[in-house]
């Protein structure tokens, strides 16, 4: 029964790493993206999306953070 729970952890916690990850890489594709549109752009444009990048470089810092977290469970779950 042990077995059968740790294996289950084991599973979780890998699909909560992969999900994270691509969460936060997928925030920080978008976040470089809207850095590259705001050259060029008007001063008014260029300040929203530095402020929308910024917010998505939060969100993929606390996504990294999270996957961060389960690889350490998930090696305490190891044998």
């Amino acid at each position: 029964m042990i077995s059968l729970i740790k294996l289950l952890s084991k599973k979780i916690l890998a699909a909560l790493i992969a999900g994270a990850s691509l969460i936060s890489g997928t925030c920080w594709m978008v976040s470089a993206n809207a850095q590259v549109d705001s050259i060029g752009a008007s001063p008014k444009a260029a300040e929203m999306l530095i402020k929308y990048s910024a917010l998505l470089n939060q969100s993929a810092a606390g996504a990294a953070m999270l996957a961060g977290v389960c690889i350490a469970l998930a090696l305490c779950v190891d044998d």
